[in-house]
């Protein structure tokens, strides 16, 4: 990223805006599922 910027005498957030609009744009947010899922405490903190 920080290459990229360089490059073209941006700062690297520029860069990274590009990026996020660029996925945004071709790919979309993906849709959240219809199916809930739900965990308990005691399951939570064994991980």
């Amino acid at each position: 990223m920080n290459a990229i910027a360089r490059m073209f005498d941006i700062a690297p957030s520029t860069v990274l805006y590009w990026g996020r609009n660029f996925a945004l744009k071709v790919y979309g947010k993906p849709k959240p599922d219809d199916v809930e899922v739900g965990l308990e405490m005691e399951e939570m903190w064994r991980f």
